[in-house]
């Protein structure tokens, strides 16, 4: 993967979106504790797909002064 910080913002960005235009909207409404679990159990996907990916691969992610693996 030549770029694996822009996956990981557009997977980010790709989820957000989905996420605040269609599912809140639609399943959750104005209630707090709904968008609360909603966003729980979404949240975690994105990063269940990133592990999937990464994990064991050796891949480096270049932060500001540092460098760190997916997690």
């Amino acid at each position: 993967m030549a770029n694996p910080e822009l996956f990981v913002l557009l997977l980010n960005a790709v989820v957000t979106g989905f996420v605040y235009f269609y599912i809140y909207p639609k399943f959750c409404g104005s209630d707090g504790n709904k968008i609360t679990i909603y966003d729980l159990f979404v949240g975690s996907i994105p990063l269940l797909i990133k592990g999937i990916i990464f994990w064991g691969s050796g891949v480096a992610f270049d932060l500001i002064f540092f460098t760190t693996h997916w997690f």
